[in-house]
């Protein structure tokens, strides 16, 4: 299950080629291509230029075998030497960030060597070109978290669902096909630390983190509008505290005032419990039922009166 499933605003592709032009007509602003031993595939200066004229942007993605990293730091070390000398024949200009493919499901136990892996490379460009990694889920959190990596491709293969809070491209589908072309479908999300070679005067602002079918600009939108609700519910609770308040303090004669309070009461909890069914929906992911929240604002609905604890006592 990926945690995005939109449109694509970029795409990834190895041999077949797709002119610029068809691209951005389909709403892509960014194509991943490849760098590599394997001359078929790979992007060229022509390519590279026809692309960024018709404002999309281009990702320098290295890969020589899918496992390669597994092999450590020498395989880094000659990676890093080889994708900078190729980045630079097609006229890349420094401080791109290079992303080197880690194309497999890994273990813990592997860590080291591929963080070895993307350190050496590192080195080897220091100066020239930023390294990014291209991987699942747990190999994008272990190498940002040991700092070796300046930029993060996640892809949903081997992820189990789960996205990095720190990826800034995410593939979320393989095989598809674009302009008659085979392609991968990726979203972008932090465009700004992506280190892409973006045509000049236009770089995207990125859709932003998916959540649940969400992004994290929409996301934060219904948190504010969520938050807003329950300041209008807090001042209803005052409201309705001191209406309970007032109504328990009022002698019972026979079973005329008990009643009232009671409704009053389950009344209150049934609005509460709407509330909060509405607002748990946002932990779980998807999108959250604004028009329930507003139903149970309206009607006073607030915590704060589910934890009233009313105690009446018959008068004498």
């Amino acid at each position: 299950m990926a945690a995005y499933s939109g449109a694509p605003d970029a795409v990834d592709f190895s041999f077949d080629r797709i002119p610029g032009k068809t691209l951005a007509a389909n709403g892509i602003e960014l194509a991943a291509r490849y760098l590599s031993h394997t001359a078929g595939k790979n992007l060229t200066a022509a390519e590279a230029q026809d692309l960024r004229s018709h404002g999309v942007g281009v990702l320098l993605n290295w890969e020589s075998a899918a496992g390669r990293p597994l092999l450590g730091a020498s395989a880094g070390a000659a990676d890093g030497h080889d994708a900078a000398a190729y980045a630079q024949s097609i006229g890349a200009p420094h401080g791109l960030t290079i992303y080197y493919s880690c194309d497999r499901d890994i273990t813990p136990a592997q860590y080291a060597a591929i963080a070895a892996y993307y350190q050496a490379a590192k080195d080897a460009t220091a100066g020239r070109y930023k390294v990014g990694v291209y991987g699942e889920f747990e190999i994008v959190e272990e190498l940002h978290r040991r700092g070796v990596v300046d930029g993060e491709w996640q892809t949903y293969a081997w992820s189990g669902g789960k996205l990095s809070t720190q990826t800034d491209l995410y593939q979320y589908r393989n095989g598809q096909r674009l302009a008659g072309a085979a392609v991968d479908f990726d979203h972008i999300i932090h465009a700004s630390e992506l280190g892409a070679w973006w045509p000049d005067g236009h770089t995207p602002t990125g859709g932003g983190q998916p959540i649940g079918g969400l992004v994290s600009t929409e996301y934060d939108q219904l948190k504010a509008q969520i938050s807003a609700l329950h300041d209008q519910l807090d001042a209803k609770a005052d409201a309705r505290a001191d209406e309970i308040e007032r109504l328990v303090r009022i002698p019972i004669n026979g079973n005329d005032t008990f009643p009232s309070v009671y409704q009053t009461v389950a009344v209150l909890s049934g609005q509460v419990k709407a509330l909060q069914t509405a607002v748990g929906q946002l932990s779980g992911g998807a999108a959250v039922d604004m028009a329930a929240i507003e139903a149970a604002a309206e009607a006073g609905a607030t915590a704060a009166v589910a934890k009233l604890t009313i105690t009446v006592k018959e008068t004498p």
